[in-house]
């Protein structure tokens, strides 16, 4: 997967354009893009091809989205450790 500007580019080639560039997961786990619009599956909702994702995408989609948190947690460790606010 890659992302270009605010489109989600999967490696089966399929694209997606989330607002913002955003992709969030609400605490039922259901997947959304940008701040209120859902990334439709078969589990929770409609069928359209261009917004439902395979369950490979999914996975595709999940593994992205744990390293660019640990990306964010990374960056803030560090400057947690050159001096920054205390986050505790």
């Amino acid at each position: 997967m890659k992302i270009e500007g605010e489109r989600l580019i999967f490696s089966t080639g399929k694209e997606l354009y989330p607002n913002n560039g955003i992709i969030g997961l609400s605490p039922k786990l259901e997947v959304y893009e940008g701040y209120d619009g859902p990334i439709w599956y078969p589990e929770i909702g409609e069928f359209d091809d261009t917004q439902t994702l395979t369950p490979l995408e999914l996975i595709e989609l999940g593994l992205y989205m744990s390293e660019r948190w640990l990306d964010f947690t990374m960056k803030i460790t560090k400057e947690q450790a050159k001096g920054g606010d205390d986050l505790s």
